[in-house]
């Protein structure tokens, strides 16, 4: 076989790959170096356009307190990144000595008031944990059904510990609440 007619294949087997990646909606306008090639195709997968990472992209430190002090706090998620895993740390507790709470309530949601996890226990004297001597790991995407498009919203994951009438009575306390594995966009 000629050189010629080689590289006539090989322009055809390029074409090809161009097209097939293409077709898994992979933008391939333009002039692209085979080069770059294999970045376009870590596009397609479960999560076309965007890479799975992990690591720690955000985090709350652990923190605890009496009174009114555990309302609702904020983790902001990235721009672009869509979180799949938020790692709650030991231990998520609640606590009243005092017998005057309606209940108990944790919740985890995002800013589109998704609700991920939420327990509750009835009032009176006493405490409620979640978590106390293991890590719990909640999947943000879960809550959209998998729907990337619908989870690429998600700004805020959000953490709450009161009691029924909205303020904590004795005490409370989280462990470190982070990401730990999310969708990246590619580029």
């Amino acid at each position: 076989m000629a050189i010629s007619e080689t590289l006539i294949q090989l322009v055809d087997i390029r074409d090809d790959i161009r097209q097939a990646i293409a077709d898994k909606g992979i933008d391939m306008t333009g002039t692209i170096p085979l080069s770059e090639y294999p970045g376009k195709i870590a596009g397609i997968g479960d999560f076309p356009g965007y890479q799975v990472k992990t690591g720690e992209l955000c985090s709350l430190p652990a923190k605890s307190g009496t009174a009114n002090g555990g309302l609702t706090q904020t983790l902001d998620i990235p721009a672009g990144c869509i979180p799949l895993c938020v790692k709650n740390e030991p231990e998520m507790k609640i606590n009243s000595g005092k017998g005057e709470s309606p209940s108990y309530v944790f919740e985890v949601w995002d800013n589109n008031n998704k609700m991920m996890y939420r327990v509750v226990r009835n009032g009176g004297s006493g405490w409620m944990s979640a978590g106390t001597d293991s890590t719990q790991y909640i999947n943000p995407l879960g809550a959209y059904d998998g729907d990337v498009a619908q989870a690429s919203t998600i700004t805020a994951i959000k953490i709450k510990a009161s009691n029924g009438s909205g303020s904590l009575i004795s005490d409370y306390r989280f462990g470190k609440i982070s990401v730990t594995m999310w969708l990246e966009p590619l580029g």
